[in-house]
């Protein structure tokens, strides 16, 4: 499945004025999406989060 941002305009995130990364701090799509890729911002959180263990 896909999704589209109503805040992305090319790889810039409108609404936080910076390069988009999704389900970064202050992104829409926080608690709305999952990504499956293992390189995903979330994925890296629950690694340096220690709960993995």
């Amino acid at each position: 499945m896909s999704w589209c941002c109503p805040h992305q305009e090319d790889d810039r995130c409108r609404l936080r004025k910076k390069k988009c990364k999704t389900l970064t701090e202050g992104c829409v799509l926080t608690d709305k999406v999952e990504l499956i890729n293992k390189r995903s911002n979330a994925d890296e959180k629950f690694k340096n989060s220690g709960k993995h263990k």
